[in-house]
């Protein structure tokens, strides 16, 4: 380009070096095109002659005329107008479209102002993005109309792409979706095993998953699905966020699935399990019992003159009185039992978890409680009573359908005693559950006649062999049965709600006792009480007791609150605010049993407790068992490092009491050292032993 004025910029020479160099389109131009570099000549196909005698807005495509015709005319009055045309199409000699990315700007020339123009040849490019969008409008259309959903789920769990097909589906559309965390959609119950298989997904490249679950459509119900998930080896170099995740709709499969399991395994007309399926949920509560040691009874019902019922009543009443039976037995058991109907008026019941004869006993008594009421049928009222025969797993066998035929054995037993009884199989189970009965029959009106006593027995100092304590242990004493152990009738108490008022009766007694102690000279002793869970959570219960220590004229420090761990940990917050309290007053704190409980040890530090009794349990291993006394010396040590006592009870022999000594054990109480002794008793003992 000569300078003449045709010149177009001061530094013309530099331009026409980049500009005739550069593989992009250059123009140069006013209303005319004035310069075009020689890559515009080339792809265009048009001679320099014949670009420089061609309008700029000819030789783009029709759409874009008025715009550039516009662009210009502003460019030509010295506006500064800059505009990036993504997809300009301009036209070639031969009549086609190459399509540029175009930047054009305003620039002041020697005779006035003109635009330049840089543009990129995309026409491949957006051809391809053509045809890529064909093919994703196919496989859209195709995915939209296959009946299984496509998804692909990040490691976040959130949902980065799914297919159209979900709306037909589930009801959702695509962008309701996106973005949102999978999880939500799933069913409450289903979601732990999907979260399995997120997690393994990830450290699992290539493996296909499988799995089934329920997702929530968009009308608030769920649909079950059968959903495969895998995550392409080369995900990352591919570019996707996670696992393709694809989803087909099973719900008629489960629900056929479901019908048929129903029809083999539930009784049609109230919904419960048959005997079939009775059975295998009776193995499995064998099962986890035996890893519990817990009982577990079998129950089976049979309602007495049923026959009679249909005869009088009709099937349809009969039918309708069978349901509600079942309703109201459903209604109280727990969660854990399992209810059953076998034949027409029989029912079967698996107890589980039941603490000894006496638990049982107490959910026998809830079951007959249903039938004490009339059965309203419409607008008849129909009195029932059952007849129960029972088992009991371990006692009576440990295989499922023996223990059932059992039951079913002691229900004939139920049968010939009369209408609304029960009975055990076991001749064992039986003599323990009339003793419970008889003794049910009359510990409240023991308590209320003193029948109740208290018994001490002594505490030792090991390092001098002092007795120091006495601890205070609740007998019955009945006139004809004789003295009768704690370990029967502090259950049967504790069921009947009277522990409270005997725990009273047996503090009441020891706090008198002690002061009397007190008076004649033992003022160093004190007297420890153990207080049920119930007891110890009364809320007027440190006010009842501060009361009696002042009648008596006993100072606190005298008296020791037991509990084991077990009702220490049932609320340790509050166990915490009591123990503070206690402390203010000077009451001093127990825990008994330790070890075999479950306290914390943060708690253990928090309570700030004064003693803790090592379980007899570990003390009667402490001679041939390296680890029992290995539990104890630990126990012995913590006790000291919170700056507690430690007591050891259970010490039978001359060894143990040695042992203990050794270990640094503070104090220790049993028979071998002295047997628990009525009031008069003890008086004598301490006499000989302390020398007054």
């Amino acid at each position: 380009m000569k300078k003449n004025n045709r010149s177009y910029f001061k530094d013309e020479d530099i331009f026409k070096l980049i500009a005739e160099k550069a593989p992009v389109l250059v123009f140069l131009y006013r209303s005319k095109i004035l310069y075009a570099n020689p890559y515009a000549i080339n792809i265009l196909g048009y001679s320099e002659k014949e670009l420089k005698n061609k309008f700029v807005w000819d030789i783009v495509h029709p759409d874009f005329t008025l715009l550039v015709k516009e662009t210009i005319e502003k460019r030509l009055r010295g506006e500064q107008i800059h505009r990036e045309y993504t997809e300009l199409p301009v036209k070639t000699k031969k009549g086609e479209f190459k399509i540029f990315r175009l930047y054009a700007t305003t620039v002041r020339l020697k005779n006035g102002y003109g635009g330049l123009a840089v543009g990129v040849d995309i026409t491949k490019e957006k051809e391809l993005e053509k045809r890529l969008y064909e093919e994703k409008e196919k496989l859209e259309t195709v995915l939209t109309h296959i009946h299984e959903i496509i998804s692909v789920i990040d490691k976040k769990g959130l949902i980065k792409y799914i297919s159209p097909a979900v709306e037909k589906i589930l009801g959702w559309k695509v962008d309701e979706l996106i973005g949102k965390l999978f999880i939500k959609f799933i069913h409450p119950e289903d979601l732990r095993r999907p979260f399995f298989v997120k997690r393994e997904v990830f450290s699992r490249a290539g493996e296909l998953f499988t799995d089934e679950f329920r997702v929530l459509t968009r009308e608030g119900h769920y649909r079950w699905v059968e959903a495969n998930m895998l995550l392409p080896v080369n995900w990352k170099n591919l570019g996707i966020e996670g696992p393709i995740v694809s989803m087909r709709d099973i719900t008629e499969k489960k629900l056929a699935q479901e019908s048929v399991f129903k029809a083999i395994y539930y009784d049609p007309l109230t919904g419960l399990p048959n005997r079939i399926l009775f059975l295998e949920k009776l193995k499995d509560a064998l099962r986890n019992s035996s890893l519990k040691e817990d009982f577990v009874g079998i129950a089976v019902l049979d309602i007495v003159r049923f026959k009679d019922i249909n005869t009088l009543h009709g099937i349809r009443v009969g039918d309708l009185l069978l349901k509600e039976i079942a309703e109201k037995l459903s209604s109280v058991l727990r969660e854990r039992d399992v209810l059953g109907r076998f034949f027409a008026d029989e029912f079967g019941i698996i107890l589980s978890g039941v603490k000894g004869y006496t638990g049982l006993i107490r959910v026998l008594e809830k079951i007959k409680s249903v039938f004490d009421q009339p059965f309203i049928i419409g607008d008849k009222y129909i009195y029932v009573n059952v007849c129960i025969g029972i088992s009991v797993f371990p006692k009576d066998d440990s295989d499922a359908e023996h223990l059932l035929r059992k039951a079913e054995l002691a229900l004939s037993k139920a049968k010939e005693l009369g209408a609304g009884s029960y009975a055990f199989f076991s001749s064992e189970a039986e003599r323990e559950i009339t003793e419970i009965a008889i003794l049910r029959s009359l510990l409240k009106d023991a308590v209320r006649n003193g029948e109740i006593r208290v018994y001490y027995q002594p505490i030792f100092r090991l390092r001098d062999m002092k007795i120091t304590g006495l601890e205070a242990l609740a007998r019955w004493e009945h006139s004809e049965l004789g003295l009768i152990s704690p370990a029967k009738f502090i259950p049967i108490a504790e069921e009947m709600g009277i522990i409270v008022e005997m725990g009273y009766c047996i503090s009441d007694t020891a706090i008198r006792d002690l002061s009397l102690l007190h008076s004649e000279g033992y003022k160093n002793l004190y007297v420890s009480v153990n207080f049920s869970s119930k007891q110890f959570l009364e809320k007027d219960l440190i006010k009842r007791i501060e009361n009696n220590l002042q009648v008596y004229e006993m100072i606190p420090e005298s008296f020791i609150i037991e509990i084991t761990e077990s009702t220490a940990m049932k609320d340790p917050e509050k166990t915490k605010e009591l123990f503070k309290e206690l402390k203010r007053i000077g009451i001093r704190t127990a825990i008994d049993d330790f070890g075999t409980g479950y306290s914390s040890m943060s708690y253990l530090v928090e309570f700030d407790i004064d003693k803790i009794k090592i379980d007899k349990s570990f003390i009667k291993k402490i001679e041939e068992n390296p680890k029992a006394e290995n539990v104890v010396k630990a126990v012995i040590h913590i006790a000291s490092s919170i700056k507690s006592s430690s007591l050891a009870e259970g010490v039978e022999n001359n060894t143990t009491l040695l042992k203990l000594k050794d270990l640094g054990c503070d104090e220790a109480q049993g028979f071998f050292l002295a047997p628990p002794m009525d009031f008069d008793s003890l008086k004598k003992f301490l006499e000989r032993y302390e020398g007054h």
